[in-house]
């Protein structure tokens, strides 16, 4: 039995549910179903983006492998791709 899983936007160090509760599928270049999306309100929008510009003045203070490396982060590095082979 699959479980469906609710996508979460990633917003001011947590996953936080749409407002909408809408989801988009997402497909690769085959037509393959990769995932499915939120479908983000204006009000989702207008907090992520408050939340980036609280953040925004410590976040361009650290390294780019510091940036990964906050506890809060539920992202593991991995999963994003090493920042330090980059130049």
């Amino acid at each position: 039995m699959k479980i469906p899983k609710t996508p979460k936007c990633y917003v001011g160090g947590a996953f936080i549910r749409s407002e909408s509760g809408r989801v988009a599928p997402l497909h690769d270049a085959a037509g393959n179903f990769l995932c499915n999306i939120p479908l983000c309100t204006k009000k989702d929008l207008r907090n992520a983006v408050e939340a980036a510009a609280k953040a925004g003045s410590g976040w361009a203070k650290r390294t780019p492998d510091n940036r990964f490396s906050n506890s809060s982060s539920e992202i593991p590095a991995s999963a994003i791709g090493g920042t330090s082979s980059r130049r």
